[in-house]
């Protein structure tokens, strides 16, 4: 059904008068001899419009035609939502272009079309969307959006400028914590610390900003400045108690205090190592902090090996005891409580200790060097008990299969005995002669 105050291009309460004021305008503009079908179409609906009983029914068709059409723009709608949240991007972006060309709310409908588009990874598409929003509306969700676009597209800069903009107009927690993980892939640190400041000042402390945290000290580290380690730690450290801390977290925390003794920091170093003791850390017991000279031409060997995951700590404590000074009886406690766990790795996982030192030899043979004859010890036994496990393996296996070999000889050779073929000592022919014999021996 044609809408006729669409034709005059006027208001559905316009006054009669307002209508023939429409008309005669129209009609100059388009008159019947220049364009009959125009003036034609004009003169229906002033026609009808200007009639009081006409008008009524024209407009109660018009309604329920309207009624029937916002239905079928509700169900499109509907249907498009429903295939964003599926994932069926396409189908998405299809409706929502279809709504666009006559639905009473574009931006609406924009917005959505844009997040479909964003999602379809149609990211120009997308920006030239979220451009167009933002100049009728400069709030957070055109900011962010417009964010994550330049963020798919690599665009660092802009991203970051629409990421301050989305944080500035929100107080949103997960946007702030986004923003500075933004500012740490582009080391921008200053910006960094700014930002771990403003959300201290709003939010208690989480294992985001101490991971955050972590990385700014590590920089400045590298830069020397303890000034700024220390303020930095001063600010965030009152608030490390609230926090419920994972091992591994626990473990980086301590690994950065023996970092800083090291380099002589040692006021940053003292009020970590004093948070940490207080929440439980025994192992920072008894520390002296005082200044000493160091030989810092092994730093960064030593920094990695504090940090390799792949030597077990037990066995990284002959060299930090090489550099970390203790009260004496706390370093005589250390030092046997250290020695105790050496021993029952060595008694237990073996092959861990003589894969760690391995490594130490090879990856870290400067500060190996440093405290040899511990590690070359540690080394000789661990292996010699490896090989008193190896050997009562097979022993131990050979009466088992005495014992089950009468029901099935050849599947108790299959599984038990090539099971522990490979933990045999190479080296010990006897044992392996034995093992073969018997072998032989049941396959006959």
């Amino acid at each position: 059904m044609k809408n006729l105050y669409e034709v005059l291009n006027i208001n559905k309460n316009s006054s009669e008068k307002e209508i023939k004021d429409r008309y005669m305008t129209l009609v100059r503009k388009y008159p019947p001899e220049k364009e009959p079908q125009k003036f034609a179409e004009i003169r229906e609906a002033y026609e009808i419009l200007c009639n009081p009983k006409q008008r009524q029914e024209h407009d109660f068709e018009l309604e329920i035609e309207l009624k029937k059409r916002r239905e079928i723009l509700k169900k499109i709608e509907e249907e498009a939502d429903k295939a964003l949240k599926n994932g069926n991007y396409d189908k998405a972006i299809k409706n929502y272009k279809k709504l666009l060309i006559e639905n009473s709310n574009p931006n609406n409908i924009k917005t959505k079309l844009g997040i479909a588009l964003l999602k379809n990874n149609n990211l120009k598409e997308a920006e030239k969307i979220f451009k167009e929003l933002i100049k009728i509306n400069d709030n957070f969700e055109n900011n962010y959006n417009l964010y994550k676009v330049y963020y798919l597209l690599k665009y660092y800069n802009e991203a970051e400028k629409y990421l301050l903009k989305a944080n500035e107009k929100s107080s949103r927690k997960d946007v702030l914590l986004e923003l500075i993980d933004l500012e740490i892939y582009l080391k921008n640190y200053e910006k960094v610390e700014r930002l771990i400041h403003e959300f201290l000042n709003k939010y208690d402390t989480n294992i985001k900003i101490i991971n955050y945290s972590l990385v700014l000290i590590i920089n400045y580290i590298k830069e020397e400045n303890e000034s700024k380690i220390y303020r930095l730690l001063n600010k965030n450290i009152n608030k490390l108690g609230k926090l419920k801390l994972e091992q591994g977290l626990i473990r980086e925390l301590i690994n950065l205090v023996y970092k800083l003794y090291y380099i002589n920091m040692i006021d940053s170093a003292k009020i970590l190592s004093d948070k940490l003791v207080s929440l439980g850390c025994t192992e920072l017991e008894g520390i002296i902090y005082e200044k000493t000279n160091r030989d810092y031409s092994i730093k960064a060997e030593l920094f990695d090996f504090i940090d390799d995951k792949k030597v077990i700590n037990m066995l990284k404590m002959p060299i930090i005891f090489n550099f970390v000074k203790y009260e004496d009886n706390i370093f005589t406690k250390n030092k046997k409580e250290n020695i105790k766990k050496i021993k029952e790795y060595i008694n237990a996982e073996p092959e861990l200790i003589i894969n760690s030192i391995k490594i130490i030899k090879v990856k870290y043979s400067n500060l190996y060097s440093k405290v040899k004859k511990i590690y070359d010890n540690i080394e000789i036994l661990a292996n010699k008990n490896l090989e008193y496990i190896s050997k009562n393996l097979i022993e131990n296996n050979i009466d088992k299969i005495i014992i089950d070999n009468k029901s099935n000889p050849e599947k108790v050779m299959n599984n038990r005995v090539d099971k522990n073929i490979d933990v045999i000592d190479k080296n010990d022919v006897s044992l392996v002669n034995k093992l073969k014999n018997f072998i032989n021996k049941n396959k006959r």
